[in-house]
């Protein structure tokens, strides 16, 4: 309803309304994570991860699922022509 809002009273598109949003929320939250004595480490690390928390289970399920996706865009696709 507030993208709509602002689209309605501004003269701004509906994308252009919903990017406002976004990045203000974003902006929102790091402010209160500053406020709340959080570091920007322990947000890099909540918004990114951390690379060393990354299991085997993880790694082997990321490339079972990739290959699955493959599959099934490769079986979707049009046959190409010679």
């Amino acid at each position: 309803m507030a993208i709509e809002v602002v689209r309605e009273r501004g003269r701004t598109s509906g994308d252009l309304a919903l990017a406002m949003l976004f990045y203000g929320g974003i902006a929102g939250g790091v402010l209160l994570i500053g406020l709340a004595g959080g570091s920007s480490g322990s947000l890099m690390q909540y918004l990114f991860g951390s690379i060393s928390t990354v299991t085997t289970a993880d790694l082997v399920l990321t490339l079972l699922l990739g290959a699955v996706i493959l599959a099934v865009g490769s079986g979707c696709a049009p046959p190409c022509s010679p």
